[in-house]
């Protein structure tokens, strides 16, 4: 998914995102809404294009990608890279990392044990230094995929592992 702040409406779901040449470079598809206690404002998702072509055969074939197995995973977590601002903040010990802000009910994550506070450090045995990076681990994932996490909660250092899900299904 492409992270915009684009304003994505009931209304305007469904309709293309434009780079700043002109070209469409997604179909916007869903607001985050947040998870947990955190709140998500003027931020959007979008599928990347060259993701929504690989569909067309089937959809011009008289199916819906909802019949086909998820291309990508949900873990279910709201985080931000851990910066030393962050840090010292909050007094964390991991130098990188991903810091779990919200966790979603009855999602991988919440299943796993995750919650808010958690420093996430690796993941299947990478090493993370941005929010981005694990965005990308889990969406090259398929759903089912057990993810191994090491995770930093307090001044302990822990795993866990996460059964990842297909993504949920959201009204746009």
């Amino acid at each position: 998914m492409l992270q915009t702040d684009a304003s994505i409406n009931p209304c305007n779901s469904g309709g293309p995102l434009f780079g700043a040449n002109g070209a469409v470079v997604g179909i916007n598809t869903a607001v985050a809404n947040g998870a947990g206690d955190t709140v998500a404002q003027g931020i959007g998702f979008a599928i990347p294009v060259d993701h929504a072509k690989e569909l067309l055969a089937e959809l011009r074939a008289g199916g819906t990608p909802h019949q086909q197995q998820p291309s990508s995973s949900y873990l279910g977590v709201t985080t931000i890279t851990l910066t030393p601002p962050i840090r010292d903040a909050y007094g964390l010990i991991p130098e990188t990392g991903v810091l779990v802000t919200g966790v979603a009910g009855g999602s991988p994550a919440q299943k796993a044990g995750l919650a808010p506070g958690d420093v996430v450090v690796a993941a299947d045995g990478k090493s993370l230094s941005s929010a981005e990076q694990l965005a990308a681990v889990v969406s090259a994932l398929k759903p089912g995929h057990p993810l191994k996490l090491q995770i930093v909660r307090g001044s302990t250092t822990t795993s866990a592992t996460a059964l990842l899900a297909a993504p949920p299904v959201t009204a746009g």
